[in-house]
C-alpha cells in the first residue's frame, strides 16, 4: 500500500513525534500522579499514587503504532480500527482519546486543561475511577482488554461485520500462549481476511517468565506462515522498521492476513532490567533510578548527541 507520493515530510514527522511524546507523558502520569499534572513544582510524596496498578512496558510502542496508523488513515482515506491486546495498556488508549478530544466529548468533566488532566490522572486504576486496561468505558473500545487472548477474535469479528474495514491488533507473545489466538489465526486464513493485521511484541517474556519455559512458541514465525499468514519479522526497537511495516500494510481488499513480529528485549536499555521478569511489576528505589537514568541518558546521547 506504500505510495511515495505520501512520504511524510520532516515537518509532519516532527509534529507526530511531539504527539507521541505527549501521549507517552499522559500515559505515564496516569500511572503515577495524583496531583501537579504539569509538573509546575517539585513533586512530593502526596503527589504520587501509593499503589501502581498497570504497566509502562507496552505503552510507548502502542502510542507509536497508533500515532502512525492515524497518518496512514489520513493518507489513504482508510476505515480502520485499532485493537489493544496488552492487559494493562489502557492508559495509552485513554491518552490518545484525550489528545484528540474524544475523551472530553464523552466525559465533559475531564476538561482539556490542568484541572481536567489532574482528574484524568487520578481516576486511572483508582477507587471510583477507571480500570487499567482498555475497558468498555474507553471511548471507541469494542472489547475488554484486560483478559488476554480475545483481541484477535474481536479483530476478525470486526472485519467480518465490515469487509471494507482494516483491523490492526497489537498483542504480546505471552498472549500468544492462548488457544483463542491460534483459532482466530486459522479462521482469518480460512476466510481470506487480508484486511486483518496483527503486531506481536516478541520479547520472549511474560508475567510468568520466559515464554519458552511455560508455553513454547518457537518456531514462532513459522507457525504463522503455516497458518497461511503473510509473516514479517522486524527489529521492534527500530522505529524506522516499524514505520516501513506500517507503510507496507496490505490494501483492505487483500485476501492474505498479515502478522508483523517485532523482536524486542524486555527492559531494553537498562542493563539490570533486561530480560528480568521480576521487573514486570517491580518498583525502583533511588539507587535503581540513578543507575537506570544514567544508562538511558548515555545511550540517548551516544545516538542523538548531547544537544538533542
Amino acid at each position: 500500500m506504500k505510495n511515495e507520493a505520501f512520504a511524510p515530510t520532516p515537518e509532519l514527522l516532527a509534529k507526530m513525534d511531539a504527539w507521541w511524546r505527549a501521549a507517552n507523558y499522559l500515559s505515564a502520569c496516569q500511572l503515577y500522579l495524583l496531583d501537579d499534572p504539569l509538573l509546575r513544582r517539585r513533586l512530593t510524596e502526596r503527589d504520587i499514587k501509593k499503589k501502581i496498578v498497570g504497566h509502562w512496558g507496552t505503552v510507548p510502542g502502542q502510542n507509536f503504532i497508533y500515532t502512525h496508523l492515524n497518518r496512514v488513515i489520513n493518507e489513504y482515506d482508510l476505515d480502520m480500527i485499532y485493537l489493544s491486546g496488552p492487559g494493562h495498556g489502557g492508559n495509552a488508549m485513554v491518552a490518545q482519546d484525550y489528545l484528540d478530544g474524544s475523551y472530553t466529548d464523552v466525559y465533559p468533566n475531564i476538561t482539556r486543561d490542568a484541572a481536567g488532566m489532574q482528574r484524568l490522572f487520578k481516576q486511572f486504576s483508582f477507587p471510583g475511577g477507571i480500570p487499567s486496561h482498555v475497558a468498555p468505558e474507553t471511548p471507541g473500545s469494542i472489547h475488554e482488554g484486560g483478559e488476554l487472548g480475545y483481541t484477535l477474535s474481536h479483530a476478525y469479528g470486526a472485519v467480518m461485520d465490515n469487509p471494507s474495514l482494516l483491523a490492526v491488533a497489537v498483542v504480546g507473545d505471552g498472549e500468544c500462549g492462548e488457544g483463542s489466538i491460534w483459532e482466530a489465526a486459522m479462521y482469518a486464513h480460512q476466510y481470506k481476511l487480508g484486511n486483518l493485521v496483527v503486531f506481536v511484541d516478541r520479547n520472549g517474556m511474560s508475567f510468568d517468565g520466559p515464554t519458552e519455559e511455560y508455553m513454547a512458541l518457537e518456531p514462532f514465525a513459522d507457525k504463522w506462515r503455516a497458518f497461511g499468514w503473510n509473516t514479517v519479522t522486524i527489529d521492534g526497537h527500530d522505529m524506522n522498521a516499524i514505520l516501513d511495516a506500517i507503510d507496507a500494510l496490505p490494501a483492505p481488499d487483500s485476501d492474505v492476513p498479515t502478522v508483523i513480529i517485532g523482536k524486542t528485549v524486555k527492559g531494553h536499555g537498562v542493563s539490570f532490567m533486561e530480560n528480568n521478569v521480576s521487573w514486570h511489576a517491580g518498583c525502583v528505589n533511588e539507587a535503581d533510578w540513578i543507575k537506570a537514568k544514567a544508562e538511558i541518558t548515555e545511550a540517548y546521547e551516544r545516538k542523538w548527541g548531547a544537544e538533542a
